[in-house]
């Protein structure tokens, strides 16, 4: 797969790439907030996107990412879509340019909304991934968009079956045999570590008057 000429991927602001995808109406009277008109996206053609058998390139992965965006949410939720995305996109996962990862995660924080997909993703150990994404990686992006699909499964999880099935009376065994304990843990215990590792660095780049008190 060739190195894209061209990769989008939204800056830390979200802003400067917004703009290519969406219109401003003026400020309204009396309002300080600039009001944005989301681009009307058909599923049907979304899903025939996604259906089409295409070599993957920037521009298509950029498509995808586009029409997932701006799909009303409960469109996104469709069980499809996320199997489309995972079968043709999860290569991604081992590609040599960190940006394409950070798509992928991108295009799977779009479609991934309930309990069962997060069991498949756990079944890939996917989880796995993505905290070497954290941890590991140079590019900010990729941590980025890492850290936004933890954040999304942790949510799923605290609503799921998995929760309340594991940490029902009786199931303590269960509990410490079960492949599924290193989530949510192992993704906790990164966070907290690469927060601990770096709040000393960021510390010192503050003004004397805005540190906190030891």
């Amino acid at each position: 797969m060739d190195r894209p000429n061209k990769l989008i991927l939204p800056p830390p602001d979200a802003r400067g790439r917004l703009r290519e995808r969406t219109k401003f109406h003026n400020r309204p009277h009396g309002s300080s907030r600039i009001k944005k008109v989301k681009v009307d996206v058909n599923f049907d053609e979304a899903l025939n996107h996604l259906e089409r058998k295409v070599e993957i390139s920037a521009e298509n992965i950029n498509q995808t990412a586009f029409y997932l965006k701006n799909l009303d949410i409960y469109f996104r939720q469709d069980e499809r879509l996320f199997e489309l995305v995972v079968e043709k996109y999860i290569p991604l996962l081992y590609h040599q340019n960190p940006l394409y990862r950070a798509m992928l995660y991108r295009l799977l924080r779009l479609t991934t909304h309930s309990y069962k997909n997060l069991l498949h993703l756990l079944l890939l150990h996917f989880d796995i991934h993505l905290i070497r994404s954290l941890d590991a990686s140079e590019c900010d992006d990729e941590r980025r968009e890492a850290l936004q699909l933890i954040c999304s499964l942790l949510y799923i999880y605290q609503k799921s079956p998995l929760k309340q099935f594991l940490h029902s009376p009786g199931k303590e065994s269960l509990l410490k045999e079960s492949a599924f304990t290193l989530f949510p843990k192992s993704a906790l215990k990164s966070i907290t570590e690469i927060a601990l590792d770096r709040l000393p660095r960021m510390l010192e780049n503050l003004d004397e008057s805005k540190k906190p008190d030891k």
